[in-house]
């Protein structure tokens, strides 16, 4: 972990009210009562979790639930905090809940459990890796068996072989893991069950060649009576194991085999095969193999990284920003630490966000949060209230070289946008914009302000493609906004749908017409509008046409502007029918009876196919009932834009988000009340399980946050 000089910029850092003197580390044992003690003013004793453990459980599926919530929870606490709170944890209840949480581990509990875990809490960490697979299952594999743990080890032989990573782990098990003497370590239990299932009656395939692999001789010399059920390859690694272990002559000894089974020992090598380790892959090689998005890299290995420039091109910046990532994860850096050292400055600004698909990774929320909330903080200290300075920290943004520090403390930059400078955002893997993250957290009224500067033109053009937007943003563009401007915004698929009627009532709109009816993710009122105005000519019909097989909800947006036409949308749709798959063609049907009438629908596709034999059989039902509803039916039933429901859900949509700078509520919520405070976390464990029906954040706001100073809550916020 971090270094002495780290542990003391980490107590001003981001998520640590408390110094380290006030957090009690457990003592080796790992026992609860180690802990601080309990805060009796909020009534919780933070030994009451173990209790629970020793009494009896009307309800496991309840204690499971509470455990895989606890350790859901844990992904939004300070690396530094997690430690102490599993070693209090009994350990049964640790191995449950990892079992439970089907390796969806928060990087700390990953690293507890891999370096001063339980067995028991290995073995269920095995499992689940074992069962789940997912991102570092191999480095957790690997690490898993450098411990030569028997009880983890079992587990490998307790799942199923076909899966490619529990294969690999029996095979390190039984030949490639070498102990000091150059053997294999295979442990006792993990021997018997291979000699027992080898010395029954019709021993499968399965278990001869993990027997005839395994680098041990009682397992060989029990495979030596099934040996015309080998392949070549496990009959050349039985004669090599017995040669190395110097056993070889044992075979021949066995004379009433030898006397029964003379032409087993022919295919077992009698006369030896030649050039055997090169005719044959018998694989000794064991290494436990680094994994970039589960190990974080220390801050001498970022602070070298940075120095060689490794952020200089797309490829290296998204590799430094992984890496930086994962160190804000696994604790290896602390946000204070990164936002010295992080440079360009674009790098620590992509760091303070997310989106919604990467920030399923357990932690990465915490990390994204710390870094956002310690930005806020130096800017608000560094620039204040200084209108110009905010807008040359805006426009620099993606541009400066040095840290965010250093972006924030220059006075000499000049105004507006750079020119000739290397543009930073290019490289950022993220899809948000350095500019508009600091222009978020800028207080409104000076975002406002440092929008209307000098030579801000070109910044605010690239601000309006891009996200994070802000209210002040917004609003400047669509009232003071270019046209190019009011465009781009437009085609900002963060920008909320009301902002985009705004923009389609303002005059010359043409380019934000152009803009909307290029959107997929816009709601079919506003598509509608957007069409409103558009020609009905040859060329739009093309469009439609073009548009149908592979953005069917463009196509259909482009017919339903156009419905106050009914002989242009009966058109429209017989050129493009065909061109929509099935779903696409459901949906056409019912927007031309909406528009035209069944009888409308009813002619189409007897025209289309030729016969009432060939019509599609919503559309023979609707004409048996005289009526839309088996045309509704179908495309209810095959929704064109249900992939799109889901994205047009998203909380970027809401014009909510334009008030306020992203940031996640979980973490807000825990870092003044349960930061630093392993018995808290272990008093939360109890409630969890006490009260499955609250909500997590109704536990967690019922710690005070009387412990913080005023100061330390200012920063934090």
């Amino acid at each position: 972990m971090a270094s002495d000089s780290a542990a003391s910029a980490a107590a001003d850092s981001v998520g640590s009210p408390e110094s380290a003197d006030s957090v009690s580390s457990p003592d080796p044992a790992g026992g609860a009562d180690s802990l601080s003690p309990p805060d009796s003013a909020d009534g919780v004793d933070p030994a009451g979790w173990a209790d629970l453990a020793d009494r009896p459980d009307p309800a496991g599926s309840d204690r499971a639930q509470a455990l895989v919530r606890l350790l859901a929870l844990l992904a939004s606490a300070r690396p530094v905090d997690v430690p102490p709170v599993l070693a209090a944890l009994p350990e049964g209840d640790l191995a449950l809940g990892v079992e439970a949480v089907q390796g969806r581990l928060a990087l700390p509990v990953r690293e507890y459990i891999l370096t001063e875990g339980p067995s028991s809490a290995r073995a269920a960490l095995a499992r689940a890796t074992g069962l789940v697979g997912g991102a570092g299952s191999v480095n957790t594999v690997d690490r898993l068996l450098a411990l030569c743990d028997p009880e983890v080890d079992a587990v490998f032989f307790d799942l199923d072989p076909a899966r490619t990573l529990v294969y690999r782990a029996r095979q390190a098990i039984l030949r490639h893991r070498k102990g000091p003497d150059g053997r294999a370590m295979i442990p006792p239990s993990v021997k018997q069950r291979l000699l027992d299932a080898v010395g029954s009656p019709g021993p499968s395939a399965q278990q001869l060649t993990e027997a005839a692999a395994a680098d041990d001789p009682d397992l060989a010399l029990a495979v030596v009576p099934h040996a015309k059920k080998l392949s070549r390859t496990d009959v050349a690694r039985v004669m090599h194991t017995l040669d190395t272990h110097g056993r070889r002559r044992e075979v021949k000894r066995q004379r009433a085999l030898w006397a029964g089974r003379g032409s087993d020992f022919t295919v077992l090598g009698f006369p030896r095969f030649g050039n055997l380790p090169e005719r044959f892959a018998l694989g000794t090689h064991f290494e436990v193999r680094d994994s970039d998005d589960v190990t974080g890299i220390s801050l001498e290995r970022f602070r070298e990284l940075v120095k060689k420039r490794q952020y200089t091109d797309h490829h290296r910046f998204s590799k430094l920003h992984e890496a930086a990532q994962v160190a804000l994860r696994t604790g290896t850096i602390t946000a204070a630490e990164m936002l010295e050292y992080a440079r360009p400055a674009a790098l620590a600004l992509a760091l303070a966000l997310c989106d919604e698909y990467d920030a399923e990774a357990p932690g990465l929320r915490r990390a994204c949060d710390d870094m956002l909330t310690l930005i806020a903080r130096h800017a608000t200290e560094q620039l204040g209230g200084d209108v110009k300075r905010w807008a040359r920290a805006v426009a620099w943004a993606d541009y400066h070289e040095g840290t965010v520090l250093e972006l924030l403390a220059d006075r000499d930059l000049t105004p507006g946008r750079p020119s000739g400078e290397v543009q930073y955002a290019a490289f950022n893997p993220t899809g948000f914009s350095a500019a508009n993250i600091l222009l978020a957290l800028a207080p409104p009224d000076v975002a406002a302000g440092a929008l209307v500067t000098k030579r801000m033109k070109k910044s605010i053009t690239a601000a309006a493609r891009e996200a994070p937007l802000c209210r002040a943003l917004v609003e400047f563009v669509v009232e003071h906004g270019t046209v190019p401007q009011r465009g781009l915004l437009a085609a900002n698929e963060a920008t909320p749908d009301s902002i985009l009627l705004r923009l389609l009532a303002k005059p010359k709109n043409a380019a934000v017409l152009a803009s909307i009816r290029e959107r997929e993710l816009v709601d079919p009122q506003i598509g509608k509008a957007a069409f409103a105005g558009v020609p009905r000519d040859q060329e739009l019909l093309d469009w439609i046409v073009d548009h149908a097989a592979t953005d069917p909800v463009l196509a259909l947006n482009a017919i339903r502007g156009t419905s106050q036409d009914p002989a242009w949308v009966f058109d429209a749709t017989r050129a493009a029918l065909d061109e929509f798959r099935e779903e696409g063609q459901a949906a056409a049907y019912v927007l031309l009876a909406e528009v035209a009438g069944v009888e409308a629908v009813w002619a189409l596709e007897l025209d289309r196919v030729g016969s009432l034999d060939y019509m599609a059989d919503q559309v023979r039902e609707s004409m048996a009932t005289g009526d839309a509803a088996p045309l509704l039916a179908e495309a209810a039933a095959h929704p064109v834009s249900e992939t799109i429901a889901a994205y047009y859900a998203e909380p970027l949509r809401t014009e909510a988000a334009l008030d306020r700078p992203p940031a996640d509520p979980m973490t807000q919520l825990i870092r003044p009340r349960l930061d630093g405070r392993p018995d808290r976390w272990l008093a939360l464990a109890g409630k969890l399980r006490e009260r499955p029906r609250a909500s997590d954040a109704e536990l967690v706001g019922e710690f005070s946050e009387s412990e913080c100073s005023e100061r330390e809550l200012s920063e934090l916020r």
